[in-house]
């Protein structure tokens, strides 16, 4: 089957989901990988850290957050922000359609 060995979100229900994130819940290491494949220095989680801080309540951070919430798992999105802050920022960023329904019914069951 082609694609098949993409995985989606938008092919599981929200039970699955929970499941995938009680599961992943016993990796402590943030995986940033998968959000900053072409930004080396933000691989490091100190340099992310500390990037954070700085740029808080200003648009790189929007930024970061964006990219979290797109590219990344879900336990490390809300490893780094607050289910709170994500909710409060979910209209003001530019997600796709997708990670915007998602991240909608993560902060109503969670939120």
């Amino acid at each position: 089957m082609r694609g098949s060995q993409y995985f989606s979100f938008s092919r599981l229900n929200f039970s699955s989901i929970l499941c995938i994130v009680l599961i992943m819940r016993q990796y402590k290491k943030l995986e940033l990988v998968a959000v900053f494949w072409d930004l080396p220095k933000f691989l490091d989680e100190n340099y992310l850290k500390q990037f954070l801080v700085e740029q808080k309540g200003k648009p790189p951070y929007d930024w970061a957050m964006t990219r979290f919430l797109i590219y990344g798992r879900i336990i490390d999105a809300l490893s780094v922000f607050k289910i709170k802050e994500i909710a409060e920022n979910l209209d003001k960023l530019q997600l796709p359609d997708h990670s915007l329904k998602m991240w909608k019914r993560m902060v109503e069951v969670y939120g």
